[in-house]
C-alpha cells in the first residue's frame, strides 16, 4: 500500500526561507502527517457517503471514464515533477466533484498522495462544525481570505512543501466563487503563480467544471446537474521576476481556464453573460 510509505516521507524541517515562502514548521508537518493519516482511514466509508450524497441530488459527471482515464495517464508520466491543479469556481463543492471525476475513492486509497489537499475559505467554512469536519476530513486546509499576508505566505509555504513531495494540491485562482458566473481572468490572485514561480519544472493541470444548469454562483450546483470535467496540463513560465513573473505565471493559467469554459459554452450552445 503506497499511503504508509507516503506519510513517512514527511520529515520536521527547522523553519527556513526557501524562495518566498518559509518552510513549514516541525509542528506544522507533523499536524498534515496526522490528517492525512485520518483522511486515508475513512476514505472509503466516508468518501462513498459524499458521493451518495451527490448522487441523490441527481449530480453525474457526463464524461467521467474519459476524465479518470486522462488524469490517470497524467499522473503515470508526470514523474517528480510538482502538480497543482486550479480551477474555475462557482459553488461550494466544487472540489467534491472534480475529486469525484478524477478517480474512484479505491484508486485514491492506493494512490493517496495524490488526493488533491484543498484550500477552503477558513473565514467561513471553519466557524461552522459540520463543514469543519467533514473538511478536515477530506484533505483541507483553511485559509483566511481576511488573514494577513504572513498567515496566506504560510499557508502556500505548506502547499509548496506538499508539492515537492509528490502531493497535489487543487486551487481556484479566482479565490472565491465567481459573482459574475463565469470564470473570471480579471479577478485571479497571485497565489497560484507564486507557487509555480517557486518550483522548478511545476505543471499545472487546468481545470473546467460546469454543468449547462449552472447560470451563477451558487452554494449548491442545481438539483440533476450533468457536469463535464475537462482538463489540460500546461508548464507555465515566464522570464520575469518578483511579482511581475506571478502575474505572467497567473495569466497563462487562467487565460487556458477561460478559454476551457469557453469551449464549454460553445459545445453547449450557451451564450455567456457579460
Amino acid at each position: 500500500m503506497q499511503q504508509v510509505t507516503q506519510l513517512e516521507s514527511f520529515t520536521p524541517v527547522k523553519k527556513k526561507k526557501v524562495s518566498s515562502f518559509e518552510e513549514p514548521s516541525a509542528e506544522e508537518i507533523s499536524a498534515v502527517r496526522t490528517q492525512s493519516y485520518v483522511c486515508w482511514l475513512i476514505l472509503l466509508p466516508f468518501g462513498g457517503f459524499l458521493i451518495l450524497l451527490m448522487m441523490l441530488k441527481g449530480y453525474r459527471i457526463k464524461n467521467i471514464r474519459e476524465a479518470r482515464a486522462q488524469f490517470k495517464k497524467i499522473i503515470a508520466e508526470k514523474g517528480d515533477k510538482p502538480l497543482l491543479l486550479c480551477s474555475n469556481h462557482l459553488t461550494f463543492i466544487d472540489s467534491a466533484l472534480i475529486i469525484w471525476g478524477l478517480a474512484s475513492n479505491f484508486w485514491f486509497l492506493r494512490n493517496y498522495k495524490v488526493f488533491p489537499w484543498n484550500l477552503p475559505a477558513g473565514d467561513f467554512f471553519k466557524k461552522k462544525l459540520k463543514y469543519h469536519v467533514t473538511l478536515y476530513l477530506t484533505k483541507c486546509i483553511f485559509i483566511h481570505r481576511d488573514g494577513t499576508s504572513e498567515h496566506k505566505s504560510a499557508i502556500l509555504g505548506l502547499c509548496r512543501f506538499l508539492l515537492k513531495r509528490g502531493h497535489t494540491v487543487l486551487v481556484f485562482p479566482e479565490g472565491q466563487r465567481s459573482r459574475k458566473g463565469f470564470f473570471d481572468a480579471e479577478k485571479v490572485t497571485l497565489g497560484a503563480g507564486r507557487l509555480v514561480a517557486s518550483m522548478e519544472g511545476a505543471q499545472v493541470l487546468c481545470l473546467h467544471l460546469r454543468s449547462p444548469k449552472q447560470k451563477t454562483f451558487s452554494n449548491y450546483p442545481p438539483t440533476g446537474s450533468d457536469f463535464t470535467l475537462s482538463m489540460k496540463l500546461i508548464e507555465p513560465r515566464s522570464d520575469k521576476r518578483g511579482k511581475e513573473g506571478y502575474i505572467d505565471i497567473s495569466k497563462q493559467i487562467a487565460g487556458t481556464i477561460a478559454q476551457m469554459e469557453a469551449d464549454f459554452f460553445t459545445a453547449n450552445g450557451i451564450k455567456p453573460r457579460g
